[in-house]
């Protein structure tokens, strides 16, 4: 049976902004999971909160969701012409001209593939095609005998599918976001801001922070976590940046192990709650539907979509989970006593409300933009 999308109703157009409302910080953290075309989500929640004056203490972000946090605290200075909306629309307007039309903009891109910020890898392809043809031959000549035509075959395929175009078009793009994540002093933006990496190699996760966000979190620069050995924290450096934004589809042969950190943990939670850091609640910011939406798969394109929905979720569920524990452990001290210093956390979710399919992670969609912004408007804002 092929895939019935529950298609959600159209919102109100948010259009530019028009003012420039005080920004009050409040007692809370801002989640943002970044997710390709779902990235428009995340952008919404953001936009709804400065439009409303609700301004964070912390806000973690992950993959893509970088660039709108970069814009958000770009727009809070008087005067500038980047944000979260403009920022999205400047996409519209150079990689997805044809409005909501998803076959001209996806013919667009590969037509105009060298101007696009992320580009298919056309020059690449031979060479990577040749490069597993050799390794293929290598492999023959040293076990002829346990040597499978058929799965080598498969593995002809590159796995570099994109290139990022970034060092091109915008040679200073990393710098200037890590410039202005850790301009967090009172004269700044004066919001703690964490994302993350993940070494594949050494199979440990990379928490990158500015100053306001270690004296939240409790975190040094240089020290590891004292629960999970895995995770090290580190200041947030140009470098550290171009590896989150780097994504599987870039292949390997790029220097450094570190990849997009979202593959590992979509959605950064676990650093939020420390004592006496004032914060009560976290603002989430979903990418996704809690739950599949419609029929289930029946072609492999959807069912690569249930794949990577299922994989975002996990890593998101076990630290909530963790979270809501504590706060069970607050209000009852059963089944044990909850730590010195715990406070109560209470949860905003945003999450998508409708199922995009493997094609759509291509584009952004400005209905989902404005989805996320009047959901935030209602569920968020006047709780925070």
């Amino acid at each position: 049976m092929p895939l019935s999308k529950v298609v959600r109703k159209k919102y109100q157009e948010v259009g530019p902004r028009t003012s420039e409302p005080k920004q009050e910080e409040k007692p809370f953290a801002l989640a943002l999971g970044g997710l390709a075309g779902n990235n428009a989500h995340g952008a919404g929640v953001i936009e709804a909160l400065y439009r409303h004056g609700k301004k964070p203490k912390l806000i973690t972000c992950t993959s893509g969701q970088i660039r709108y946090v970069h814009a958000y605290l770009s727009g809070l200075k008087p005067g500038s012409t980047l944000n979260p909306y403009t920022l999205l629309s400047k996409h519209f307007e150079t990689a997805q001209p044809f409005s909501d039309f998803i076959d001209p903009n996806l013919n667009f891109k590969l037509m105009t593939w060298p101007m696009q910020q992320i580009r298919p890898s056309v020059p690449e392809f031979g060479r990577d095609i040749a490069s597993n043809m050799a390794r293929s031959m290598r492999d023959f000549l040293r076990a002829p005998a346990t040597f499978s035509m058929w799965k080598e075959f498969y593995r002809m395929m590159p796995a570099r599918s994109l290139v990022s175009q970034d060092k091109i078009l915008h040679p200073d793009l990393f710098k200037q976001i890590s410039d202005l994540f850790n301009d967090d002093s009172e004269k700044g933006h004066g919001i703690g801001i964490i994302f993350n990496a993940y070494d594949f190699v050494e199979g440990l996760e990379y928490v990158f922070m500015n100053r306001k966000a270690a004296d939240l979190t409790g975190h040094a620069f240089g020290t590891k976590s004292n629960s999970r050995e895995w995770v090290r924290y580190e200041a947030i450096t140009p470098d550290a940046v171009r590896d989150a934004l780097r994504l599987y589809e870039y292949g390997f042969d790029l220097p450094g192990n570190l990849i997009d950190g979202a593959y590992l943990r979509g959605i950064i939670l676990n650093e939020i709650p420390h004592s006496g850091n004032g914060i009560k609640s976290i603002v989430v910011g979903r990418p996704l539907t809690s739950r599949w939406l419609g029929d289930a798969p029946s072609s492999l394109t959807e069912l690569r979509d249930m794949q990577t929905e299922v994989n975002f979720h996990g890593s998101y569920l076990g630290e909530k989970g963790h979270i809501k524990l504590i706060n069970q452990l607050i209000a009852s001290s059963q089944p044990a006593p909850p730590p010195d210093g715990a406070t109560h956390i209470e949860f905003y979710e945003v999450e998508m409300d409708r199922q995009r399919g493997w094609w759509e992670y291509v584009l952004e969609c400005e209905d989902v933009f404005n989805s996320a912004f009047h959901h935030t408007v209602i569920k968020v804002v006047p709780y925070v």
